[in-house]
C-alpha cells in the first residue's frame, strides 16, 4: 500500500461514520495487520466477559475492518469513506 493511501487512512482517525447502521468512531489504524478498528456508539453496548467467561461489564462494540479485500484491492467500504472525505475537502 502506498504512502498516499496510508496518509488518507490516517485522516479517517477520530471521525464518526456509519457502519452497518451503527454510529462508529475510527479509533485505530493497524498497518501491520492491514486493519481499521471502529468503536461503536457508547449507547450500544454488549456484555463483556472476564477471563473466566463470567459476565463482567458493559462495553462498547468494536469492529475490525480489513483494509484490503480480494486481489489486494482497498476495502470498498473504506474506499467510499475516503472518497466522501476527499469530496468535502
Amino acid at each position: 500500500m502506498d504512502n498516499e493511501v496510508i496518509e488518507d487512512l490516517k485522516s479517517l482517525l477520530g471521525r464518526t461514520l456509519t457502519y452497518h447502521g451503527e454510529s462508529c468512531v475510527i479509533i485505530e489504524l493497524l498497518q501491520s495487520e492491514n486493519t481499521l478498528v471502529l468503536q461503536c456508539d457508547k449507547r450500544q453496548t454488549t456484555i463483556q466477559a472476564n477471563q473466566f467467561g463470567d459476565a463482567n461489564r458493559r462495553a462498547p462494540n468494536y469492529h475490525s475492518l480489513p483494509l484490503l479485500v480480494e486481489h489486494g484491492a482497498l476495502n470498498p467500504i473504506i474506499a467510499d469513506w475516503l472518497s466522501d472525505i476527499k469530496a468535502t475537502r
